[in-house]
């Protein structure tokens, strides 16, 4: 019997280019959304402001005090023209280093009746604005409560209560009223916000010092 034909071998393929399969894409990763990074907060501190006007009737024609940070301060008249005397007022304030200034008023009358005080830096209102008597700096620090007394009752007569280098207060001295009183500087009690350390408070500068505690 006659032996079969082998088979033909298999006729290789080729691929012209656009026709060569293409390897199946790797599914795509959509990256994850990142969590918002929470922006630290800037912590501010408590600083006092000391707020007098020699006539009574508080800071009349739009004067201000002007701390810095955009924050400013006035001394409200009140109906009553001697309560307007003498205010406090505090403000937080983040750290760093400030230049207050007070000016406005309609004539320089008005403006010698204004007296401030903050982080030991004093001074008066001013018909240019943006001239500052000194500078003071607000850094982390801790709330205490700093008390003066005048034992006869009309202020400290220019002694200060010294806290730190840069720190100072003062009892504002104030005109008798009609009962023959003085208010409010017979005593007060001011805030101060001191870093860690130690201190070594004392109070000088004036007369009548055997009057102040």
């Amino acid at each position: 019997l006659p032996l079969p034909s082998p088979s033909p071998a298999p006729t290789p393929v080729t691929w012209r280019p656009s026709e060569a399969p293409t390897a199946t894409p790797a599914p795509s990763t959509t990256p994850a959304p990142s969590s918002p990074t929470a922006q630290p907060s800037v912590r501010c501190y408590e600083v006092q402001v000391v707020m007098s006007d020699s006539f009574g009737d508080g800071w009349g024609g739009g004067i201000k005090l002007y701390l810095g940070d955009g924050q400013s301060v006035t001394l409200t008249p009140k109906t009553n023209w001697m309560s307007g005397y003498y205010q406090k007022a505090t403000v937080c304030m983040p750290p760093g280093t400030y230049h207050p200034y007070s000016c406005g008023g309609q004539n320089d009358a008005e403006r010698g009746e204004v007296w401030w005080l903050v982080g030991g830096v004093q001074g008066t209102a001013s018909s240019e604005c943006g001239v500052s008597p000194g500078s003071f700096t607000v850094a982390p620090c801790k709330l205490v409560t700093a008390s003066m007394t005048d034992i006869f009752g009309d202020g400290s007569n220019g002694n200060w209560l010294w806290l730190g280098p840069q720190l100072r207060f003062t009892l504002v001295e104030t005109p008798a009223n009609a009962m023959g009183t003085f208010t409010p500087s017979a005593a007060d009690d001011f805030l101060a916000c001191l870093p860690e350390g130690v201190y070594a408070p004392y109070a000088c500068g004036g007369k009548w010092d055997n009057e102040v505690q």
